[in-house]
């Protein structure tokens, strides 16, 4: 959610996933499983985003839907940043996110490119 720091954006993963009761390594599978519209999640504070995602689960949002609105929410965020500083011919994508197919699939999809991701993304540099 965070559009300044890996890590804080990592844990606002984490907390939302911890929150939805699903595991950190199914977000991203749960996520592309949606056949709902994501609802937006406008705020980039976790504290305040995980207030949104109470009351969309109070409206009765499913645990996908919700989930396909944070990742969409990730990927729109990198997809700001990379435009901002620009994009090369190939693109990689490392660190935890890289294996949240969620939101990988979704920067795909914003972008119209594949992108390379190590067999350890978590272990690179």
């Amino acid at each position: 959610m965070n559009d300044k720091c890996a890590a804080g954006t990592g844990r606002a993963i984490e907390v939302i996933a911890s929150l939805l009761e699903v595991e950190l390594g199914d977000v991203g599978r749960l996520a592309l499983a949606s056949t709902e519209d994501p609802p937006r999640i406008s705020n980039t504070c976790l504290l305040f985003a995980k207030s949104e995602i109470l009351l969309l689960m109070r409206e009765g949002v499913s645990v996908q839907a919700l989930l396909a609105a944070l990742c969409h929410g990730v990927a729109e965020r990198a997809c700001e940043l990379l435009r901002k500083v620009g994009l090369e011919k190939d693109l990689v994508i490392t660190g935890g996110i890289a294996k949240n197919l969620g939101v990988v699939s979704r920067i795909e999809e914003k972008l119209g490119m594949r992108a390379l991701i190590p067999p350890e993304p978590q272990i690179i540099g």
